[in-house]
C-alpha cells in the first residue's frame, strides 16, 4: 500500500490495512476515475421517466442511472485503482437498522456503521492484515483479539 493511501485513508499510518484475495467479482464495480463534474445524466433520468412501466425500454439508462454514480470518482484519485462492493445497504427500509428515511448527520448521531456481509458472500477472502507504523497500542490489541 502507497504513501498516498496511508496518509489518506489511514490517518498517516495511524491506522490498519485489509488485504484481500478476490475470487468472485460478481457484487464488484470497478470505480471510473473521470471529472465528474462533467457527466450529465439529464438525458437518462428523462427517458426513464418517460418510459416508465414499459418493458425491457429502459434497461441502459436505468442501469447508469442505479449503478454508474456509486463507481464515479474524481479522476484525482486514480491511482486508489479501487473497486467498489454494491451491496444494497437496507438503511432506507422502515424496518431496517436506520428506521427509514436517512437525512443529514443520521447515520452518525445513530452510531450506524454499516451493513455486515460474510467474506464469502462477497468473494473475498481475507489475506493479510497491515498495520500502520504509528498505529495505537489499543488499537491493535483490539484488533488481536478479533475472530478472522
Amino acid at each position: 500500500m502507497g504513501d498516498f493511501m496511508w496518509e489518506n485513508y489511514a490517518n498517516h499510518h495511524n491506522g490498519f490495512c485489509l488485504s484481500f484475495l478476490l475470487y468472485d467479482s460478481d457484487k464488484f464495480f470497478p470505480v471510473v476515475y473521470l471529472r465528474k463534474q462533467a457527466v450529465d445524466f439529464t438525458n437518462d433520468l428523462i427517458y426513464v421517466l418517460k418510459h416508465q412501466g414499459t418493458p425491457n425500454v429502459i434497461g441502459s439508462a436505468l442501469s447508469r442511472l442505479g449503478i454508474l454514480p456509486w463507481v464515479l470518482k474524481d479522476e484525482q484519485f486514480s491511482v486508489e485503482n479501487e473497486l467498489r462492493f454494491l451491496c444494497g445497504d437496507v438503511y432506507n427500509e422502515e424496518d431496517g437498522p436506520m428506521g427509514g428515511r436517512i437525512f443529514a448527520g443520521k447515520k452518525e448521531a445513530m452510531g450506524y456503521r454499516g451493513t455486515t456481509y460474510e467474506y464469502g458472500y462477497c468473494g473475498i477472502k481475507l489475506e493479510q492484515i497491515i498495520i500502520g507504523k504509528n498505529c495505537d497500542q489499543k488499537y491493535i490489541k483490539q484488533l488481536n483479539g478479533m475472530p478472522y
